[in-house]
């Protein structure tokens, strides 16, 4: 009898000895996949303010080109215009009556 109790114990306590080790493995794993997942938190917050950054130049290259081409469309009615100012004065249009606009940022 006393031996079946000794053989019970040993057994409960390989048990115990495997499940200890089992949840040290566990607390390693759980640790590092935490330390994993604040160095992806940390890339993603980088990500996310490279993506900020290149919305806002393809917001402001779009309205640079809506700029331009609306200055080059102006420009286009204004020597339409003086063609036709020239056309009824029968003058020839000089350097200076050419009205250019040019773009500032």
């Amino acid at each position: 009898m006393l031996a079946e109790r000794e053989e019970a114990n040993l057994q409960l306590e390989k048990r115990l000895s495997a499940e200890a080790e089992r949840r040290q493995r566990a607390e390693l794993r759980c640790g590092e996949a935490l330390e994993e997942m604040e160095r992806m938190k940390a890339d993603m917050v980088t990500l996310a303010a490279q993506l900020q950054d290149a919305e806002e130049r393809c917001l402001g290259a779009m309205a640079d080109r809506s700029q331009k081409e609306r200055v080059r469309g102006l420009q286009a009615q204004l020597g339409a215009k003086e063609k036709d100012l020239v056309r009824e004065e029968g003058a020839a249009p000089t350097p200076t009556s050419t009205t250019t606009l040019v773009l500032r940022r």
